[in-house]
């Protein structure tokens, strides 16, 4: 559980990063509306509380995104494979470590401009090359 909450942690703050680092204006940017994406996988995964081993909180429980909050509920209520935890463990710390570097390419890159946002196009670009 711990492994699953440090990584969750990691993903999102990556996730923030990059995006935080797109906005040049909080007060007038629409991107700050990202940042309320953690609540998703926590409405998701309250719905599956009373099925944990269905086959959509199985699905839930291996996306990186989804993965902090769903496996946490299969651990506790449900019956994981030892593979479905491994699998969803090592997808979530490969998501933070690939975030992890597009979040640093997109910084470095951001630092460099001046006067305007990015276009998604752009910081999509960027995360391909990073």
């Amino acid at each position: 559980l711990v492994l699953f909450a440090l990584l969750g942690f990691g993903f999102w703050f990556t996730l923030f990063a990059m995006v935080a680092a797109t906005i040049s204006d909080p007060n007038s940017s629409s991107r700050s509306a990202l940042l309320f994406l953690p609540f998703l996988p926590l409405g998701l995964t309250a719905a599956g509380l009373d099925q944990p081993d269905s086959p959509w909180m199985r699905l839930l429980a291996l996306l990186p995104g989804l993965s902090p909050a769903a496996m946490p509920v299969r651990l506790l209520r449900g019956d994981p494979t030892l593979v479905e935890i491994l699998l969803s463990l090592a997808l979530l710390a490969a998501c933070v470590w690939l975030f992890r570097r597009a979040a640093g390419k997109v910084f470095g890159t951001i630092m460099m401009m001046t006067g305007k946002e990015p276009r998604w196009r752009e910081v999509w670009r960027w995360m391909r090359e990073a």
